[in-house]
Parts: C-alpha cells; structure tokens; sequence
C-alpha cells in the first residue's frame, strides 16, 4: 500500500500498533481532510425570500470547487450520493463574476435537466475567463436523496467574486 502523505504514524492520536492499519488510517484521514472540506467554507447570508451563500477559498480554484461543494450541500444530503459517473466540463465567462454564475447555473442544470445530483468536482484550470472541470454525480433517486432546497436559480443579483488580502470570497444569491 502506497501513500503520499508525510507523518504517516502519529503515536499521540493513531493507537492501532499494525504498520499497515496505521498507514490505512493516516491515508484515510487525509484523503478525507481533502475531499470533505470543513463548514467553514461557506456560510448562510440572510437575504429576503432567497438564498444566500458567502463561499470562502485560499485561491480561486479552491472557491469555485467550494461553491460547488456548498450548492450540492443545499441541494440534497450528500451523505447517500455515490460517484456513479463523472463528467467533463468546459465553463466560459467575461470575468470571475461571470464564471461563477455560469459555472453554478452548469451545475444547476446537471440537478434539474439531467436528473443528477452532484457529490464532488475537481477544476483542473481556472482563469478569469474559463473553466476545466470534472464532476461526480449520481442519478437521482427520490427514496435514496433527500431534497434539502429547491434551488431554481442562480442569481446576478449582489453576485461579487473578490480577492481580498486573506483569500478569495463570493456572493451568490439563489432563487428558491
């Protein structure tokens, strides 16, 4: 078994003796931290009759795979969404701002014109104008995927994307 984390065994936290459990643990603990980002990544903003999110990011490529994260947490428990397919795609905007309402109202779209509810995304590019990127989704099943917010829409309105001194932030305000 191969891993490609430092300080794999850690005698304060990890009381298994087995090497290789300790490997196991260690890698499962890190490929977790990696792809179950913390709550603090976005934050509910009170906003009159919608939704509204603020999503937080060290570097842009981190804050839009963050608003992805956080609209497939409002969307639906993800805890019951497997990676059944994944899908490439290609997003273009003007600006950052752009980008991201083209790139949530994508995502969008996979939910409401596809049938699929998203569980994680990769970028693998990001500029100011464009977008690579993989998604994991799984077809929707109604006995399985509790529906937490119907989400109809992504919004101009008071839609910002900024770099500040400690990193990246947007707005993104959601017709329900």
């Amino acid at each position: 078994m191969t891993c490609l984390f430092d300080n794999i065994f850690d005698p304060d936290t990890d009381s298994d003796p087995d090497p290789e459990n300790q490997l196991r643990l260690h890698c499962l603990k890190e490929f977790e931290a990696l792809t179950n980002p913390s709550a603090d990544y976005y934050s509910l903003i009170d906003h009159t009759a919608d939704l509204g999110i603020r999503v937080v990011g060290p570097d842009s490529k981190t804050l839009f795979e963050n608003a992805a994260a956080a609209l497939f947490e409002l969307l639906a428990d993800s805890e019951n969404v497997t990676e059944q397919l994944c899908l490439g795609l290609e997003i273009s905007g003007h600006d950052y701002a752009e980008l991201m309402f083209n790139w949530l109202r994508e995502l969008l779209y996979l939910r409401h014109g596809k049938n699929l509810i998203g569980k994680r995304v990769m970028i693998s590019s990001l500029t100011e104008t464009g977008l690579c990127a993989r998604v994991w989704a799984e077809t929707h099943d109604p006995e399985r995927h509790r529906i937490d917010h119907e989400i109809k829409a992504v919004t101009y309105h008071q839609l910002t994307v900024e770099e500040k001194a400690e990193g990246w932030t947007a707005q993104i305000i959601f017709d329900v």
